[in-house]
């Protein structure tokens, strides 16, 4: 099973998966991963890997996010960048609530001035 192991080399911070996650993920590294050989691993991709533990999480089948709307708008580009065209659409909501949270969030604090 440790054959199955793959390493990602991204931007110059290594992440570890397993072939099997890649392969099942539907997206830039199914292809990747069905191309290489164990003499091509690690795969190395220039990319920030400053947002790739979201994007490794996802393919692993958690939805994680940042908090920020800027953070979550880097990281669909990043999304964008891999194929991930669900989580790309999953991130896109994410935005939309963030975007309601801090309008909310500005709302409540208003009342809260004229309140005084």
């Amino acid at each position: 099973m440790a054959q199955d192991v793959v390493s990602l080399n991204i931007g110059g911070v290594i992440f570890m998966t397993s072939m099997s996650t890649l392969k099942v993920s539907n997206s830039f590294f199914s292809g990747l991963v069905a191309s290489c050989d164990e003499h091509s691993v690690p795969i190395f991709v220039d990319r920030d890997p400053t947002f790739f533990r979201h994007i490794l999480n996802y393919i692993r089948g958690a939805k994680t996010y940042p908090s920020d709307e800027s953070s979550v708008r880097q990281l669909m580009v990043e999304a964008e960048f891999y194929s991930m065209v669900e989580y790309v659409s999953f991130l896109q909501d994410r935005v939309a609530e963030v975007r309601k949270e801090g309008i909310a969030h500005g709302l409540r604090v208003l009342a809260n001035k004229i309140n005084l």
